[in-house]
């Protein structure tokens, strides 16, 4: 299987919710260390270009 344009860009989407996901879960239940606030907008930026780009 070629690995295309298309397939980086959903593997960086699951990537980014991912990320975002356990950022903002886990200090919730005191697991890990805090969040790294940069990293947690600019995966929010990067998804929500993702998403209107993909119209």
């Amino acid at each position: 299987m070629k690995l295309t344009k298309k397939h980086v860009l959903i593997l960086l989407d699951i990537v980014a919710v991912l990320y975002l996901t356990f950022a903002l879960v886990l200090p919730l239940f005191n697991i890990g260390h805090s969040s790294n606030s940069p990293l947690i907008a600019l995966a929010t930026i990067y998804l929500a270009i993702s998403a209107i780009s993909s119209k």
